[in-house]
């Protein structure tokens, strides 16, 4: 039964941070003053004092805790539970995929990789074979072996003809939004579609990403006929198509015009903070929609992705830390800032 992983999510739920505990994080001067506050925490439990810290070492302790999270509900989920949330985690597969092929094509040191790098348990694909590999090539040949990611030869040839990642990264993504969508056909049809309304925002972010780009790098016909995916929500595939073509950023935040902040800021070649907004629209959509999920499966699925936001604000404050950026700078990117909070 369902009842056990709903009931340690809500108790769960309140050991989330609060906005303004993970704004006070943005005064740490470096990761020693970091670790300082994060002790009376959760995470206090894995930190362990008279060493110091990297950023490598903080990643993993801030990882060990969304971990432990995620497998207190999966061990007590029901079986299509349990793989709806494994197939939905996969996401961090791809994005350890996506940034080894980034970071091997630009021949940067693997102990530069490690950063972006998640070691959960519950991850399919083997992320230290993938480091081993020498090149882009092998690294496709390692994929070829997990049937479900397995990349299509004219994908391939298309990174190959021009010497990018990018179809690589738009397949990976697509296939990964299919995978997850057909898991989430075995749920309930309640906690079904409250969950696709989320998934499919979630892929709206993602397209408005690659329709953009597309309009500001001029993408090719072939890769752009690979950048959508097909699960939209508040855009359709007619006016993400239609951005490639655009003659004016005014026309593309017309086509685009549900995710106007996201747009601005991608058109103003502010990305960062762009991916910060999307996640924001995410979270809010979730905090607005989780009271009437109160008892269901989809509570679940939601305090994921909080505890998800959680964990990317703390890499990105461990990183800003190390890198002495000013705590003005990093509470502007936190997804949980106070000031877009509901």
């Amino acid at each position: 039964m369902a009842e056990y992983p709903i009931v340690r999510a809500h108790g769960m739920m309140t050991e989330l941070l609060p906005p303004n505990v993970l704004e006070g994080l943005a005064v740490a001067r470096s990761l020693e003053d970091l670790l300082t506050l994060l002790l009376p925490t959760k995470y206090g439990k894995y930190i362990e004092r008279g060493k110091a810290p990297s950023i490598s070492s903080v990643k993993r302790i801030i990882d060990r805790v969304f971990e432990e999270r995620v497998s207190v509900l999966i061990k007590g989920a029901p079986k299509k539970v349990q793989d709806f949330i494994i197939v939905y985690l996969s996401k961090f597969d791809i994005e350890n995929i996506v940034n080894i092929l980034k970071f091997k094509k630009a021949e940067i040191p693997t102990s530069e990789i490690l950063e972006k790098i998640s070691k959960f348990y519950f991850l399919r694909f083997d992320v230290e074979k993938m480091l081993e590999a020498k090149s882009v090539e092998e690294i496709l040949h390692k994929i070829a072996r997990y049937t479900d990611y397995k990349i299509p030869d004219y994908v391939i040839e298309l990174y190959r003809k021009y010497d990018s990642i990018l179809p690589l990264e738009f397949y990976l993504k697509k296939k990964y939004f299919d995978l997850v969508f057909s898991e989430l056909r075995e749920l309930p049809r309640d906690d079904r579609e409250r969950i696709e309304k989320i998934l499919r925002l979630e892929a709206d972010i993602e397209n408005i990403f690659s329709a953009t780009a597309g309009y500001l790098y001029k993408y090719s016909e072939e890769i752009a006929k690979i950048a959508f995916i097909p699960y939209t929500y508040k855009i359709s595939m007619y006016s993400l198509k239609h951005v490639l073509s655009a003659k004016s950023n005014k026309e593309v935040l017309e086509l685009l015009s549900p995710y106007k902040n996201v747009v601005n800021l991608i058109l103003n070649r502010r990305e960062t903070l762009a991916r910060i907004e999307g996640y924001r629209i995410i979270k809010n959509r979730v905090r607005k929609d989780i009271v009437s999920t109160f008892i269901d499966i989809a509570f679940i699925y939601y305090f994921i992705i909080l505890a998800e936001m959680e964990m990317r604000d703390l890499h990105f404050v461990t990183i800003a830390t190390q890198f002495n950026v000013s705590p003005k700078e990093k509470i502007a990117h936190l997804i949980y800032a106070t000031a877009t909070s509901d």
